[in-house]
């Protein structure tokens, strides 16, 4: 009996809490894609983009951007070239309207490049970077929405890393490229 009276009542304590986190503020997760620097002769880029609302207003993002396999071939030398970025980030929402949302936050990116060669000379091009997103987003009605956005970037660039003749480059600068998406929460 005395089990029952200190069980039953720290096991409703937990479905309380539970059923309390399940108010009906809307949806906590969105997934989208992205298009990249919009162009009319079929290089459009894209990124896959997910986001989790951690507090009121402040979301954690994850991409996978500029994912790529090339294959080109002439005469001497067949290459492949592999492509991809991934990046992660915090966003701090201010609402400016009833569905319209300004967003901003930093972003950590790492992108990696394959280039390997019939030659078997594979290059290796890994860039670390660090970004600050700037975007614009409206949801359209509860489940659907998109966004514009832009991330000027600083980064880095380290060829061949693994190999004796490595090189290095740093590059900074505003990005030129905006980013038109559209997203569903969930």
């Amino acid at each position: 009996m005395l089990f029952m009276r200190t069980f039953f009542p720290v096991l409703l304590l937990c479905f309380s809490s539970l059923l309390s986190a399940q108010n009906d503020d809307g949806p906590r997760r969105e997934v989208g894609i992205q298009i990249q620097g919009i162009n009319f002769d079929g290089n459009n880029s894209f990124s896959a983009l997910f986001k989790k609302q951690v507090k009121p207003n402040v979301w954690w993002r994850y991409s996978a951007a500029s994912a790529g396999l090339n294959f080109f071939a002439n005469q001497n030398n067949n290459v492949t070239i592999f492509n991809i970025r991934l990046a992660v980030g915090r966003e701090l929402r201010l609402p400016v309207g009833e569905r319209f949302t300004f967003y901003r936050g930093p972003q950590l990116s790492m992108g990696f490049r394959i280039v390997y060669p019939d030659n078997n000379d594979v290059d290796w091009i890994i860039r670390p970077g660090i970004g600050y997103v700037l975007g614009f987003q409206h949801e359209i009605n509860r489940f659907w929405g998109i966004n514009i956005e832009t991330t000027p970037t600083f980064s880095a660039e380290v060829a061949n890393p693994f190999q004796e003749n490595f090189s290095l480059a740093v590059a900074g600068g505003f990005s030129n490229t905006v980013e038109l998406g559209v997203f569903r929460r969930f």
